[in-house]
C-alpha cells in the first residue's frame, strides 16, 4: 500500500496496472470472530495510514475526482463506518436531554410552558425522528448485501442470488453487519488515538469451531468472547440499552397515536442493542448448550472471583491502560472538551430543573445548600463509593489486588 502511494507521488504519468480475478480457488467459509479478526486488522492498518505523510501528501496533490475516489474507496469507508455507529447513541443523548428540558407542568408558575401539548418536547421530538426514519430503514438493512447479490447475479443467475439474498436475510444477517460496523469504528478511532498497528495473527478456523466466554490459553493468560468485545461494544450496548428505557421513562412517547409512528426509531435502536449485545453470542456455535453453558458460567466466575481478583485485574490493566502512540495531544483534548460540552449539557438542564423546584423554598435557611446538593451526585457519588469500599476493606480486613498491587509499588 505505502509502495502504490509513493508511486504515485512520484507522478511522471506513472500508473499502476489493476488486474482482479473471480475465480481464484482459495476461499473457505469463515465464522463471526475470523471475520471481524480480519476487519480489525483492516480498520487499524488504515488508521496507521492516515496518519502517515503519504496520505497527507496525497491529499494535496491529487485532483478532486480522484482524492475523493482516494477517500471513499479507501479510508472513507471505515470512518463511514464509525460515525453509523456513533449515530444511534448520540440519538438517544439528544432525545433524552430534550425530553428532560422540557417543562413540567407542576412548574408552569414558575416557567415559561407552552399551553398546548403539540408544543411539548416529546411530541416535538417525535416528528422529528418520524421524518428521520421510515420505511426506509429496511433498505439500508440490507443495502450491505446488495453488492453480494449483484455479483452472484453475474456469476450464477438472478434466482440463484435471491435465494442466498433470502437465506442472508433469515440468517440474522443484519445483526452481523450493525456489530461491524460498531467493530471497524472502535479499531479505526482506537488507532487515531493510541496508535501502535501490528500484525494480527487472525487465522482461518473451522466455523463450527465453538469460541468460549472465557478461557485460558497456552500462554496463562485469559480469552474468549466476553473479553474479545467487552470493550468494543457490550459497554456501550448496554447503556445504549439504559439511555432508552430512560427515554421510555422520560416520557419519549406521549401518546399510542405518535408512538405508532415511532416504530421504525424503535426498531432500528432495538437491532442496534441487540446486536452490539448478543450477536457474538447468536452466531457462537453451541453457544446456548447447557453443557457449554454451565462451563462458561464456571470460568466467569473464577475470572471475576479467584485470586482475589487477579485475572480481572491483569486483563482489565492489558486491555484499557493502553500507552499512547497516535495522535496523543490532539485527539485526546479534543476528546476531552467533547465529554465537557455533555457534561455541560446535562448540568445545564438539571440546573434548570433545580432552580424552578427551589424557588418554592427560596425563604428557606439552607436554600444554597440544597441547590448544592442537587448538582453534587453526579460527580462525587463516585468518589463516596470509593471512600465508603476502602473503609470496609480495611473494617473487614481483606484486600483486593489493586490494593495490594498499590501497596507492592509503595
Amino acid at each position: 500500500i505505502f509502495a502504490g502511494m509513493d508511486f504515485t507521488l512520484r507522478g511522471d504519468g506513472r500508473g499502476i496496472k489493476h488486474c482482479e480475478y473471480f475465480h481464484l480457488a482459495k476461499g473457505r467459509d469463515m465464522g463471526f470472530n475470523a471475520v471481524l479478526g480480519f476487519f480489525s486488522k483492516l480498520s487499524s492498518g488504515t488508521g496507521e495510514q492516515l496518519l502517515s505523510r503519504q496520505t497527507f501528501r496525497l491529499g494535496q496533490v491529487l485532483h478532486l475526482p480522484e482524492a475523493l475516489a482516494f477517500y471513499y474507496a479507501h479510508a472513507g469507508y471505515y470512518i463511514t463506518q464509525f460515525f453509523v455507529s456513533l449515530s444511534m447513541p448520540l440519538l438517544v443523548f439528544v432525545w433524552l436531554l430534550v425530553l428532560l428540558s422540557d417543562c413540567e407542568g407542576t412548574f408552569d408558575a414558575f416557567q415559561q410552558c407552552g399551553g398546548s401539548p403539540l408544543s411539548s418536547s416529546a411530541y416535538i421530538m417525535a416528528e422529528f425522528l418520524t421524518q428521520c426514519f421510515s420505511w426506509l430503514v429496511l433498505l439500508f438493512l440490507v443495502a450491505n448485501s446488495m453488492p453480494l447479490l449483484a455479483e452472484l447475479w453475474m456469476e450464477v443467475n438472478l434466482k440463484g442470488a435471491v435465494t442466498k439474498f433470502v437465506i442472508s436475510m433469515l440468517t440474522l444477517s443484519p445483526l452481523m453487519f450493525v456489530f461491524q460496523a460498531k467493530t471497524i469504528g472502535y479499531y479505526i478511532v482506537n488507532e487515531f488515538r493510541y496508535g501502535g498497528a501490528s500484525y494480527v495473527a487472525t487465522g482461518r478456523g473451522l466455523p463450527t469451531e465453538r469460541r468460549p466466554l472465557i478461557s485460558k490459553n497456552k500462554a496463562g493468560e485469559y480469552e474468549g468472547l466476553f473479553l474479545d468485545y467487552a470493550k468494543i461494544a457490550y459497554y456501550d450496548g448496554a447503556m445504549l440499552l439504559a439511555g432508552l428505557i430512560l427515554v421510555h421513562c422520560a416520557g419519549g412517547q406521549p401518546n399510542a397515536n405518535v408512538a405508532s409512528h415511532l416504530n421504525f426509531v424503535w426498531l432500528s435502536a432495538g437491532l442496534t442493542v441487540t446486536s452490539w449485545l448478543y450477536a457474538p453470542f447468536v452466531f457462537n456455535p453451541y453457544n446456548f448448550s447447557a453443557q457449554h453453558f454451565m462451563e462458561d458460567m464456571r470460568s466467569l466466575r473464577a475470572f471475576f472471583l479467584a485470586q482475589s481478583g487477579k485475572n480481572w485485574d491483569s486483563w482489565y490493566e492489558r486491555t484499557f491502560t493502553t500507552s499512547h502512540h497516535g495522535v496523543q495531544r490532539s485527539m485526546n483534548d479534543i476528546g476531552f472538551f467533547v465529554a465537557v460540552l455533555f457534561l455541560a449539557a446535562w448540568y445545564a438542564t438539571l440546573n434548570l430543573k433545580a432552580e424552578a423546584f427551589l424557588t418554592i423554598y427560596s425563604e428557606q435557611e439552607y436554600y444554597h445548600l440544597i441547590h448544592a446538593a442537587i448538582l453534587l451526585p453526579p460527580l462525587f457519588a463516585s468518589l463516596v463509593w470509593c471512600t465508603l469500599v476502602v473503609m470496609l476493606e480495611n473494617t473487614c480486613r481483606c484486600r483486593t489486588i489493586a490494593a495490594r498491587n498499590l501497596a507492592h509499588a509503595r
